[in-house]
C-alpha cells in the first residue's frame, strides 16, 4: 500500500469496490451510478473514481486485495459485500457474463 491508500477507511474501500463495478463492462450506467451514490456519498465517489483513473487494473487488484483483508474479514461481510456489487448490477435489469465473472474475481480477492 503507498500513503495514499494506506489511510483509506472502509468507505473509502467500499466506494472504489463501487467504482471498479461500474467500469466493469466498460458502459457507464446511470442506474448504477444511481445505485453507488445511494450506498456512499457523491463526494467519496468521485474521489475514489479520480483515485482509480490513476491506477493500472494490476493495482485495483492488489488494493482490493490487501484492504479486503483489513475491512472485510469475515465471510459474512465478504457475502454482504459481493451482495450489494450483484444488486449495483442488476440496477439495468441485465446481469451480464462480464459481470458474473468481476463477482467471481473480487469474491477470489476478498
Amino acid at each position: 500500500m503507498n500513503s495514499m491508500t494506506s489511510q483509506w477507511s472502509q468507505e473509502d474501500f467500499i466506494a472504489l469496490l463501487y467504482v471498479h463495478a461500474i467500469n466493469a463492462d466498460f458502459k457507464l450506467i446511470p442506474e448504477k451510478m444511481e445505485y453507488a451514490k445511494e450506498k456512499v456519498s457523491e463526494d467519496r465517489l468521485e474521489r475514489m473514481m479520480s483515485a482509480y483513473e490513476r491506477l493500472s487494473d494490476y493495482q485495483i487488484s492488489e488494493l482490493i486485495s490487501e484492504h479486503g483483508k483489513i475491512h472485510c474479514p469475515s465471510d459474512e461481510e465478504k457475502d454482504r459485500i459481493i451482495a450489494d456489487l450483484k444488486e449495483l448490477f442488476i440496477q439495468d435489469h441485465h446481469f451480464s457474463q462480464v459481470e458474473q465473472n468481476f463477482l467471481l474475481g473480487i469474491r477470489h480477492l476478498l
